[in-house]
């Protein structure tokens, strides 16, 4: 599903607004794909999603320096690719537990794979015992990127 001109990928700010496992594609400085599994991410409306960045890591580095990206979101009942342009943040994410910027991704396009005829059962994750608190620091991660950080 290519975004119409003025619009988005329908339904994107609902699919991502509690989170979803993904995969985040980026370039490195060769040329050479370099892939990222993050959760920590939302959108803000069905053309912008916003992540945060771990800004110690080497996604960052090769947005700084090629911001074409591609995200895989791993949804429960679906696989969306969408792919477009980030644009890194000088904000801290001050509910992250480490350091990290916002970066948002002006969505160009976006693609079902799923699958006719096949029906998916997304990954799913959960804190074992001892480390509940953290569903607590993701909801304020995800409640952060969707106000704009």
């Amino acid at each position: 599903m290519m975004r119409p001109e003025g619009g988005g990928v329908p339904g994107l700010a609902r699919l991502l607004q509690n989170g979803q496992p993904c995969v985040l594609a980026t370039v490195d400085p060769g040329g050479a794909p370099y892939t990222t599994f993050m959760s920590w991410v939302s959108a803000r409306d069905d053309r912008t999603v916003c992540m945060a960045i771990d800004t110690r890591g080497i996604a960052l580095r090769n947005m700084q320096q090629n911001p074409a990206v591609a995200l895989e979101i791993l949804a429960p009942d679906r696989v969306l690719a969408i792919r477009g342009m980030a644009h890194v943040g000088a904000q801290e994410v001050r509910s992250c537990p480490f350091p990290a910027v916002v970066v948002e991704l002006d969505v160009l396009e976006g693609r079902d794979h799923t699958g006719r005829g096949i029906e998916w059962q997304g990954p799913a994750y959960s804190y074992v015992e001892g480390k509940e608190h953290r569903y607590a620091v993701e909801q304020a991660v995800l409640a952060e990127l969707r106000a704009g950080a």
